[in-house]
C-alpha cells in the first residue's frame, strides 16, 4: 500500500512547479533591492567624504556576498532538493531501512491490528468476551499510533517540498540589509525541516525493530488474554509521543541557529567602515594633541632658560658689591643698599671695644 508515498510524490511535483514559477519573481526582487543597497552605500561614503579605496573594498565584499545569495536563488532546485534528499537518505541508512517511507510505517501498524482482528473474528459474534473487546480496542490504538507517526513523516516531507517551491520567492529579499532577515528565517526553516526528517527517520527505524518483536509476540497470543495487546498499545502510544516530540525539538534548535550568520555579510562591511572612521578620528586627535604638547614644552623651556639667565645676572651683580664682615663677637653688620652704599647698624655700643680693632675685608 503506497497511498501515502503517492501523496508525498504529488507534493514534490507541485513544489517543483511552484519553484519554476517563483524563480523569475525572486530574481527581480533581488536585483531591485541590490540596486537600492548599492546606491545607499555610495551615498553614505560620499556624505562622509571617505577614501575611494575604502569604498572600493567595501563594495567588493558586498558584491561577493550578494553573488553567493544570487547563486542560491538560481540553484535552489538543486541545492535545496539535495539537502532534503540527503537528510532522508542519511536517516534511512542509519536506521538500517533504506526504503523507509510513510507507507512503511502505516503498513506496520495495520499489520498489528490485523493480527488482533483475526483472533477476534475467529470467535464469532456469539462468543464475544470482554477480553476480546479489550484486545480489539488495543489493536485500534496500535493502528492509530502508527498512522499518526506516518502522518508526521508525510507532514514533514510535504512541508519540505512546498517550502522549497514557494520559499524561493523569500530568497529574493536577501538583496538588502533591511530585508535579509526574511531569507535567514527561510533558510533556518528549511534546515529545521531537514533535521526533523533526520530524527524522525532515526526514531521510526528503532520503532520498526520494536514492531517486529510485537508481531512475533502476537503470533502465539490467545484471545482470552488482553494483557499483551494492552501492553503493545501502551508501547505504541509512547512511541508516538517520542516520534512527535524529539524531531520537533531538534528542528526548533537548528532553525534558530541558522539566522545568526547570514546578515554578517552586510554588518561586517558597515562595522569595518565605522571602525575605520573611529580610528581615523583618533589619529587626527592624537596628532593635534601632540603638536600642542610640543608647543607647551618649547614654551616651558624658553621660560626656564630666561629664569636661569636672570639668576646668573643677579649673581654677577651681587658679587660686585662690597660686603663688610665683622668678627663672630662683633656687633657691626654691613649690608648693601639698593644704591650701592653701606649702612652700619650698631648693637649695644656704637664703637668697637679697646684692643679689638675692627677688621674689614672687601670680598
Amino acid at each position: 500500500m503506497n497511498n501515502l508515498d503517492n501523496i508525498a510524490q504529488t507534493f514534490q511535483w507541485a513544489g517543483q512547479r511552484y519553484m519554476a514559477i517563483m524563480q523569475p519573481f525572486a530574481e527581480r526582487i533581488f536585483f531591485g533591492l541590490v540596486l537600492i543597497e548599492l546606491i545607499i552605500t555610495c551615498v553614505h561614503f560620499v556624505a562622509d567624504q571617505d577614501e575611494p579605496a575604502r569604498l572600493l573594498a567595501e563594495l567588493t565584499k558586498k558584491c561577493l556576498a550578494l553573488g553567493f545569495l544570487y547563486a542560491m536563488i538560481v540553484n535552489a532546485p538543486i541545492w535545496f532538493g539535495a539537502i532534503i534528499n540527503g537528510f532522508e537518505q542519511i536517516g534511512g541508512d542509519a536506521a538500517g531501512i533504506p526504503g523507509l517511507s510513510p507507507s512503511t510505517v502505516f503498513t506496520n501498524g495495520l499489520s498489528l491490528f490485523q493480527t488482533i482482528y483475526q483472533g477476534f473474528a475467529a470467535l464469532g459474534w456469539f462468543h464475544l468476551t470482554m477480553a476480546a473487546l479489550i484486545a480489539l480496542i488495543a489493536g485500534l490504538i496500535m493502528f492509530l499510533s502508527f498512522a499518526l507517526i506516518a502522518g508526521q513523516m508525510l507532514l514533514a516531507l510535504s512541508e519540505a517540498y512546498l517550502g522549497i517551491g514557494g520559499g524561493v520567492l523569500i530568497l529574493g529579499f536577501s538583496g538588502s540589509r533591511w530585508t535579509i532577515k526574511f531569507a535567514e528565517g527561510f533558510l533556518g526553516w528549511i534546515g529545521g525541516v531537514g533535521i526533523k526528517l533526520l530524527f524522525l527517520y532515526l526514531l521510526v527505524g528503532v520503532g520498526m525493530t520494536i514492531t517486529a518483536g510485537w508481531n512475533s509476540a502476537l503470533t502465539g497470543w490467545t484471545i482470552g488474554d488482553p494483557s499483551l495487546p494492552l501492553t503493545i498499545a501502551g508501547g505504541a502510544l509512547i512511541f508516538l509521543l517520542l516520534a512527535w516530540t524529539i524531531p520537533n525539538t531538534a528542528a526548533a534548535v537548528v532553525g534558530g541557529a541558522v539566522s545568526l550568520n547570514l546578515s554578517h555579510a552586510f554588518e561586517a562591511a558597515m562595522a569595518g567602515y565605522g571602525l575605520g572612521r573611529i580610528l581615523t578620528s583618533q589619529k587626527t586627535a592624537g596628532a593635534e594633541s601632540g603638536s600642542s604638547e610640543q608647543g607647551r614644552h618649547s614654551l616651558g623651556a624658553s621660560l626656564e632658560a630666561g629664569d636661569k639667565a636672570a639668576a646668573i645676572n643677579n649673581g654677577s651683580s651681587a658679587s660686585s658689591r662690597p660686603t663688610v664682615r665683622m668678627p663672630a663677637n662683633g656687633n657691626v653688620i654691613s649690608s648693601p643698599t639698593p644704591s650701592g652704599s653701606q649702612t652700619a647698624r650698631t648693637g649695644r655700643s656704637s664703637a668697637p671695644l679697646a684692643g679689638h680693632p675692627a677688621q674689614t675685608s672687601v670680598l
